[in-house]
């Protein structure tokens, strides 16, 4: 059987067997911003899809090899994501598609043996389309981070500060005058 099919078979039995228990897929913890039953639902269905867009976009690909072309169709499918808003239930989902981002990056990171999609520039990237689209909010954006679960060292976090400061500068530079990243930025690239 083929790889493809090994896997579709095994996600249809995993699935198949979480709704024949009842049982719900684990998420990332939500943020404080989405500490309702509405708005975490949004932030789980922002988490199912940007692992869902990450896993499609990965099939693709599907080589190890191929890491710095998958990041470049990961790039464009996240920022056409990423659009400012001031609705707390598309703030939550966003919130969640940028943790499923994260865990899907770093779970093709870990599958692969490498770091390099959390040490090159995408998680940095990712967060800075994040918090320039919930700039819009009048709340602050750090409230919409509950941070990564898993970061690969040192260099990693530098890189992601540094592409954090570099794409927010990019898209909404006038934003961070007024709503400071530092913290959003250090619970995005460090979970600290």
């Amino acid at each position: 059987m083929k790889k493809r099919g090994q896997f579709g078979m095994f996600f249809g039995v995993a699935m198949l067997s979480l709704v024949a228990t009842g049982a719900r897929p684990a998420f990332a913890a939500p943020p404080p911003a989405c500490d309702t039953d509405t708005l975490q639902r949004m932030y789980e269905v922002g988490y199912q899809n940007g692992q869902s867009l990450l896993q499609r976009a990965w099939s693709r690909i599907n080589r190890c090899s191929k890491l710095r072309d998958f990041r470049e169709i990961v790039r464009s499918t996240f920022a056409e994501a990423a659009v400012p808003t001031t609705s707390m239930m598309v703030a939550c989902r966003m919130s969640g598609m940028h943790d499923g981002y994260y865990d899907a990056i770093a779970a093709i990171d870990s599958s692969c043996r490498t770091c390099v999609l959390q040490q090159d520039w995408a998680v940095g990237d990712y967060a800075a389309h994040t918090y320039c689209a919930l700039g819009g909010l009048s709340i602050p954006v750090e409230q919409f981070s509950s941070g990564p679960r898993r970061v690969c060292g040192a260099a990693a976090r530098m890189q992601c500060r540094r592409q954090f400061d570099q794409s927010a500068r990019n898209t909404c530079g006038e934003l961070m005058s007024t709503n400071p990243p530092d913290r959003f930025r250090s619970l995005a690239c460090t979970g600290e």
